[in-house]
């Protein structure tokens, strides 16, 4: 726990630098990329602590937006991201109340990165390969082959997200009811996409 704590004062200490350096970083490279990096940063803090993207951090990546080229598909999976850390934040503080509003919020969630996935470029998709022996560094007799780093952790992001986002779903329905048998047929169906769709992304 001291771990954690001195790395989330760590984080907080960056993300206030960055803001403090405002919009005169974006003029070098190395600027540019140490905000990003950066970015990536926060974003596992945001997800580990459950708290949407600090809204300083996101002001300095809008104003990135108007000085780069932002037709690539890691910026459609960021927003995607700080949507999703958002939806989950506006949750558990009690803004979206309500199971069918909840699941539906959730819903939404899962619905955007199913279309972000369709609209990735081949540059970003993998290849499954079949083992034909069984390796200690895979799990199962197939793994995925990405073209690099990049796509390997942006997948890794996306399917991370996707998980949390379908086990809030099961445990919003799983407590609304004393006995889940007794959820609505729509509610079971849900259910049982959830856990379907956790099982594929694990």
């Amino acid at each position: 726990p001291q771990t954690i704590r001195a790395w989330q004062d760590h984080v907080n200490g960056a993300a206030a630098l960055a803001t403090m350096r405002g919009a005169g970083q974006f003029r070098t490279r190395a600027g540019t990329r140490m905000f990003i990096m950066l970015c990536h940063t926060v974003l596992i803090s945001c997800v580990r602590s459950g708290l949407p993207m600090p809204q300083s951090m996101v002001d300095l990546r809008n104003q990135l937006w108007h000085l780069t080229d932002t037709r690539g598909p890691i910026w459609r999976v960021v927003d995607t991201l700080y949507n999703a850390l958002q939806v989950r934040h506006d949750i558990t503080s009690g803004k979206v109340v309500g199971v069918d509003a909840i699941v539906e919020k959730l819903s939404g969630v899962e619905d955007q990165f199913a279309a972000l996935v369709d609209s990735l470029p081949n540059g970003f998709k993998y290849r499954e390969a079949k083992l034909m022996k069984p390796h200690p560094a895979v799990m199962g007799d197939s793994c995925h082959i990405y073209l690099g780093l990049t796509q390997a952790t942006t997948w890794n992001g996306m399917r991370t997200m996707r998980m949390l986002v379908q086990e809030t779903i099961l445990d919003v329905l799983y407590h609304s009811v004393d006995d889940p048998t007794n959820l609505p047929a729509h509610h079971q169906m849900q259910m049982a996409k959830a856990m379907k769709l956790i099982r594929m992304l694990g």
